[in-house]
């Protein structure tokens, strides 16, 4: 895939990164505003840009659902690996990211993500689907997760960032066919435990990291709320992998 120098300049700063910084190219970095992340020690949030969020932003995340809350519970006695998913350094530099496919924020920054990650920037991004505007983000969240059984996550992202899905089998039978995915397969996907897991963890995840909107990206040990710039995004990334892995994950 031909890179554009947007995505060029965005992996050469995570190399930069990785392989050294010049001490007079740091201080250019922009100065941060952390706060601790309670909860997840040694992590730390930033407040960035606008969130998508509705009227059921909340629902399953301020925990009235036991599944839910019993989830966040097991997760929080390991936060981070479960985060991260068994993440080994040799990896590269971890990247979680909460979206929603309603939502307008998270298409830039997913696919801003995806481009730094073909470029051959050394990071691992870790997808959570968090289905908060409705009927339309629940239904693709659950089509994408299909699509991942097999195999083909990146690809049902892209197309569901960029189409609405209808409801019913036809719409995923359309997917299926332009994804070149196994349509039977899919629809039973759709409604199984694995996808149904998947969703909760999400769910879970996002409760303890007191995430109510879309898009939210853990950067290393950066929790980020709201949309990021291109160059803030790069500068964390640069920031993250010079201090090494979070310590959770030594």
């Amino acid at each position: 895939m031909a890179l554009r120098r947007r995505d060029f300049l965005g992996s050469a700063v995570v190399l930069l990164a990785v392989f050294g910084i010049p001490p007079l190219w740091r201080r250019a970095f922009p100065s941060f505003d952390f706060v601790p992340l309670d909860g997840f020690p040694g992590f730390r949030k930033l407040d960035q840009g606008p969130v998508s969020s509705g009227p059921v932003a909340l629902i399953g995340l301020d925990a009235p659902d036991p599944s839910i809350a019993a989830e966040r519970a097991e997760l929080l006695k390991a936060p981070c690996a479960a985060l991260f998913e068994n993440h080994k350094p040799e990896d590269g530099l971890p990247i979680a990211l909460f979206s929603d496919y309603n939502c307008p924020y998270c298409f830039v920054l997913s696919e801003r993500l995806i481009r730094l990650e073909e470029s051959g920037a050394p990071i691992r991004l870790v997808w959570y689907e968090l289905p908060l505007l409705g009927d339309r983000s629940d239904r693709s969240a659950k089509a994408a997760l299909a699509a991942a059984e097999q195999g083909q996550y990146i690809a049902a992202h892209r197309y569901l960032m960029r189409k609405v899905l209808p409801p019913g089998p036809f719409g995923l039978r359309q997917m299926a066919q332009e994804l070149d995915l196994d349509p039977d397969k899919l629809l039973r996907d759709t409604g199984g435990e694995p996808v149904a897991s998947s969703l909760r963890k999400s769910k879970a995840l996002a409760s303890a990291l007191g995430v109510i909107g879309t898009p939210a990206t853990v950067i290393g040990r950066t929790l980020v709320l709201g949309s990021i710039s291109a160059t803030n995004l790069d500068q964390l990334i640069a920031l993250e992998a010079q201090d090494g892995p979070c310590r959770c994950l030594n």
